[in-house]
């Protein structure tokens, strides 16, 4: 009993650093990315700052550059469903380098 109980309060622990980031193309101000008056306005800005597992991105309606996450164990979010966050990778042959730890809501 002892064993579990270790185990569920470690898994507890590493969830309360989890942050949620914020990113929106079409804010007039590159903020800290805290919330969405500050948000960040690059979404690969906003990926940067998520560097905890179990971090969360959440992305607003827009258009945004090709994205890395690093391998990175991060959820990237579209408040309003993927039909209306877009990465345009342009000419790349690679618009999004996600690696094995990414959730893509």
């Amino acid at each position: 009993m002892k064993k579990t109980v270790w185990i569920l309060s470690g898994l507890l622990t590493a969830n309360l650093y989890a942050t949620t980031y914020y990113v929106d193309a079409n804010t007039p101000n590159d903020g800290d990315g805290r919330s969405w008056a500050n948000a960040k306005r690059s979404l690969q800005a906003g990926i940067n700052l998520a560097t905890v597992t179990g971090d969360e991105v959440l992305v607003a309606n827009g258009e945004y550059a090709p994205i890395s996450t690093a391998n990175r164990a991060i959820t990237i979010r579209s408040v309003n469903g993927a039909g209306h966050a877009f990465i345009d990778g342009g000419f790349t042959s690679r618009c999004a380098e996600l690696g094995a730890n990414i959730i893509l809501k």
